[in-house]
């Protein structure tokens, strides 16, 4: 069957709700009872899936890299407070009494931490620090 370019554009034009389909049969779960999924054994087809592979492990990689990106900036965020607390209690009380560091160090809420921080602004003794 020869189909003109012309009249290939024309089909190609009409509109997706204009198509009559009422004559093409509903098909029902006994149309695909016997159907079997099969993968060619082409060279180009496991190409192409390697090539899938290939990007989605990419891909994988990428997200992970962002994750640990964004893992590393709170870890980093955390030790920059943790440490903004022991330059305060420095500078305010001349003096960071010897297991505080190590307590410190095992807060891992920004919102204790800036609590505390916020307390070493104001307090007139360490024993008022909530640590």
């Amino acid at each position: 069957m020869n189909i003109s370019q012309q009249r290939l554009k024309e089909i190609a034009s009409i509109p997706d709700e204009k198509i009559d389909t009422s004559d093409i049969p509903e098909l029902d779960d006994d149309f695909w009872k016997d159907a079997r999924f099969i993968i060619p054994e082409s060279k180009k087809v496991r190409e192409m899936a390697m090539t899938s592979a290939q990007a989605l492990k990419k891909e994988g990689k990428k997200e992970g890299r962002e994750e640990g990106r964004e893992e590393g900036r709170k870890e980093g965020a955390l030790l920059e407070r943790q440490e903004a607390i022991l330059e305060a209690i420095n500078a305010r009380f001349q003096t960071i009494p010897s297991p505080l560091p190590e307590r410190i160090k095992t807060i891992k809420s920004m919102a204790r931490l800036k609590r505390i921080f916020n307390q070493c602004l104001i307090v007139d003794s360490l024993d008022e620090i909530d640590i």
